[in-house]
């Protein structure tokens, strides 16, 4: 069994998300925002969790035992959607666990949460998939420099419309 890590988790919750954005909630996550986070997580307690999924959730929005799951999501500030913002658009490469348990849930990541992924022992393929349904993807490889990062990264470039 391979040796997996957090940072594993962090990949593979990304490359999935890279890989079925556009496919998951009628494109919600195609263009997220904080607002439409919060109504999409909404959306998946109005539609039932798993236990664990609702523990991700009262996690994430800090539920206390006598407090109302839905309402304390309906009032939580979406400015704190802020963090999972920037990891899903790209502006943090890096975010706290209960944020990827959060995003891991939004995106129906199957080896959720983390602890769940690291006794699995493996990591998600690193290659993005050539296909989306039906669709041939003609992704090409280009090299860019990212603000406040020193490394330059290695982005995918998809063709218009998808």
């Amino acid at each position: 069994m391979a040796h997996v890590t957090s940072d594993d988790y962090s990949k593979a919750v990304k490359q999935w998300y890279i890989a079925h954005r556009a496919t998951l909630h009628a494109g919600i996550l195609v263009e997220p925002s904080n607002a439409g986070l919060r109504d999409l997580c909404l959306l998946l307690l109005k539609n039932g969790l798993a236990n664990a999924d609702e523990s991700v959730f009262i996690h994430f929005f800090k539920v206390g035992k006598a407090e109302d799951l839905q309402r304390t999501i309906e009032r939580f500030d979406i400015e704190r959607f802020r963090p999972v913002l920037n990891f899903l658009k790209d502006v943090s490469q890096t975010t706290d666990v209960k944020n990827l348990n959060m995003i891991a849930v939004m995106i129906d990541f199957p080896k959720r949460p983390l602890p769940r992924f690291l006794q699995s022992g493996q990591a998600v393929a690193t290659e993005l998939p050539e296909t989306i349904g039906d669709e041939k993807l003609a992704l090409t490889p280009q090299v860019v420099k990212v603000a406040n990062n020193k490394k330059p990264r290695m982005i995918w470039i998809a063709p218009v419309g998808l």
